[in-house]
C-alpha cells in the first residue's frame, strides 16, 4: 500500500530569542490586522510566527517565493494556496506552533495538556469517546481528553467542516478510523494529524532564529 507522506514542522517560541515584528510585512493584510488586534506581545509574536513559518515551509517545499504565494480562504474559512498544489494546515497552542504540508488535504492540531474542560464532552464527544476518557485514572483523564479533542480538531480542519453538532457522531476511537490518525504527546503537549489516508509523518524542528535568518535574506518590493 502506498503511504501518504506528511511533513510536519514544529516551531517552539523561546523567551530568550527576539522575534522581529517587522517581518509582518511579508504576511497578508488580514494577518497583519490580526496581529495588531492582539493586546499582548506574546500573542502578536505567535500569530506572526505562525504566518512566517507557513511561508518559509512553502518556499522550501515548492520553490514558490514568498512574494508569489497567494493565500485564500474557502467558504468555511480553511486557508489554501491558489498558485500551488501543495496542501497545508496550521495550529498553535501556548508556546508551540506546527504546520503540516502534503499533497492531500490534511488537518493538524496541537494543544497544551492542562486541566481539561470535561463539561463540554457531552456536547462534542461521541459516547464511546466519553467512556474512553472517563474509564481512566484521574491523572490520565486530561491526557485522554486532549487526545480526543486534537483528533476532533484535526479531522474537522481536514474536511473544512468546523466543530458543529454533527461532530458528536464522529467516533475517533473506532478501530477503522483510528489508523488514519497520528496522535502523540511531547513536552506537555498533545498533537494530532489526520489526512483521511494512511500516512507517514516526517517531523522537523524550526526555531525563531531560523525564521529570522530566512526572512533577513528575502528581498522583495513591498
Amino acid at each position: 500500500m502506498i503511504m501518504l507522506d506528511v511533513n510536519l514542522y514544529e516551531l517552539t517560541m523561546y523567551d530568550n530569542i527576539n522575534v522581529d515584528l517587522k517581518n509582518s510585512k511579508y504576511l497578508s493584510l488580514s494577518r497583519q490586522k490580526a496581529i495588531n488586534n492582539f493586546i499582548f506581545e506574546k500573542d502578536k509574536e505567535r500569530c506572526l510566527l505562525a504566518g512566517l513559518l507557513v511561508r518559509k515551509v512553502v518556499n522550501e517545499t515548492t520553490g514558490v517565493g514568498v512574494e508569489e504565494q497567494c493565500y485564500l480562504k474557502s467558504e468555511n474559512g480553511k486557508p489554501w494556496i491558489s498558485n500551488s498544489n501543495i496542501k497545508f494546515n496550521l495550529s498553535h497552542s501556548d508556546r508551540k506552533i506546527i504546520t503540516g504540508v502534503c499533497d492531500e488535504e490534511l488537518g493538524v492540531d496541537v494543544e497544551k495538556i492542562q486541566e481539561a474542560p470535561f463539561q463540554i464532552m457531552k456536547m462534542v464527544f461521541h459516547n464511546n469517546e466519553i467512556e474512553y476518557v472517563n474509564n481512566s485514572q484521574d491523572s490520565d483523564r486530561s491526557r485522554r481528553f486532549y487526545k480526543i479533542w486534537t483528533r476532533k480538531e484535526a479531522y474537522c480542519k481536514c474536511s473544512g467542516s468546523g466543530i458543529d453538532d454533527k461532530i458528536k457522531m464522529l467516533d475517533t476511537t473506532d478501530v477503522k478510523l483510528d489508523e488514519l490518525f497520528h496522535t502523540w504527546e511531547n513536552d506537555g503537549y498533545c498533537y494530532s494529524v489526520f489526512t483521511g489516508k494512511k500516512s507517514i509523518i516526517k517531523k522537523y524542528s524550526v526555531d525563531v532564529a531560523d525564521i529570522n535568518k530566512f526572512f533577513s535574506c528575502v528581498k522583495i518590493d513591498l
